[in-house]
């Protein structure tokens, strides 16, 4: 599953290993990477404050992930 960013700035990926990945899109950088589940991510959507991930898992289960762009934007740009 991938999801991209309202502003277009991040993408999110996730798929048979349970691990949800945050890249730039810019240069395709992974930036985070969520602790991997107990079944592959079959789906992926984003609350309307981009706060939240919420993914459909193989097994049936909803898992919540909580999301900060902002954070990742400052860190990246004071890194790089």
């Amino acid at each position: 599953a991938m999801l991209l960013s309202r502003d277009g700035q991040y993408l999110l990926t996730g798929g048979d290993g349970g691990v949800v990945s945050v890249w730039q899109v810019s240069d395709l950088k992974q930036l985070f990477a969520y602790p991997g589940c107990d079944a592959g991510i079959r789906s992926m959507a984003m609350s309307h404050d981009q706060r939240c991930i919420i993914t459909g898992m193989a097994s049936g289960s909803i898992v919540l992930f909580y999301n900060d762009f902002n954070r990742w934007h400052h860190e990246y740009q004071t890194r790089y």
